[in-house]
């Protein structure tokens, strides 16, 4: 499909979401902007019980696609997430913990390799390796730069002619890549459209696209999402399978030492 966002008039026509007046769309910050997006959960990742599936693409063109399973919640409004790779088998039992910290606290985060038998702590510039192989890094897999960054909002716009917010994330974290992000958020329906990610050079280093949004579980998110290295040339894709919004866990879930179980 020529445009990535072409199911989008029958995805609006049947979703029920809260619809801010013009008046107060413009009066918006940039931090209450961000502040919306990251509350709707944009991606469905943050809460309940996802399978996804991930596409890496290399600049060569080959293809390794891994099967994932996510599931998230919120305790004491922070949040804890953990994927396991299911799929293939040289790679299954893999999993990632994610566990967001209170304050100016790091968040944690713990990869089990089942070779190892045990949880490792990813620290400092470690976050910024790649996640599983793919165009995202461990940090992209938090939102503290969202969260924390300076935030300007600069002239909305459109994109695949749909209404958007523009807000920029200066990034205060001496140990990130990302010199600061630019976030195309829907004006309506709060979900970011295109986020570019730019170098302390101000160098264009990715960029990611909603290709596809889809009412899944009860509720709207980004179901298929392209992100493209300009650097290297390489591409992933994250596309969500299944999503049940209200699947509930026990703190056991996340304990890094219950990771491989």
């Amino acid at each position: 499909m020529n445009n990535p966002l072409a199911a989008w008039a029958v995805v609006a026509l049947c979703a029920v979401a809260c619809i801010p007046s013009a008046v107060r769309a413009q009066a918006l910050t940039g931090d209450e902007i961000v502040e919306q997006m990251i509350a709707h959960d944009s991606f469905g990742l943050e809460s309940g019980d996802a399978t996804l599936s991930l596409e890496i693409r290399n600049s060569r063109g080959d293809v390794r696609v891994r099967t994932l399973r996510a599931r998230g919640d919120r305790k004491f409004d922070l949040r804890r997430s953990r994927v396991d790779i299911m799929e293939p088998a040289d790679v299954r039992g893999t999993a990632i913990l994610l566990l967001e910290q209170a304050g100016d606290r790091d968040d944690l985060q713990y990869i089990y390799l089942p070779e190892y038998k045990k949880a490792k702590r990813i620290t400092g510039s470690q976050k910024n390796g790649s996640f599983l192989g793919s165009d995202l890094t461990y940090a992209d897999l938090e939102s503290r730069d969202a969260k924390d960054g300076k935030k300007t909002r600069l002239p909305d716009g459109k994109v695949a002619g749909q209404p958007v917010h523009h807000v920029r994330i200066e990034i205060n974290d001496d140990e990130s890549d990302y010199g600061h992000l630019d976030l195309y958020i829907h004006q309506k329906y709060h979900l970011p459209l295109k986020m570019e990610f730019f170098d302390r050079g101000d160098q264009l280093l990715k960029t990611l696209f909603a290709k596809k949004v889809q009412k899944k579980g009860g509720k709207i998110v980004v179901s298929r999402m392209l992100l493209k290295n300009h650097k290297r040339g390489t591409q992933t894709v994250l596309q969500i399978d299944s999503l049940d919004p209200e699947a509930a866990f026990t703190d056991a879930i996340f304990d890094k030492d219950a990771l491989g179980r």
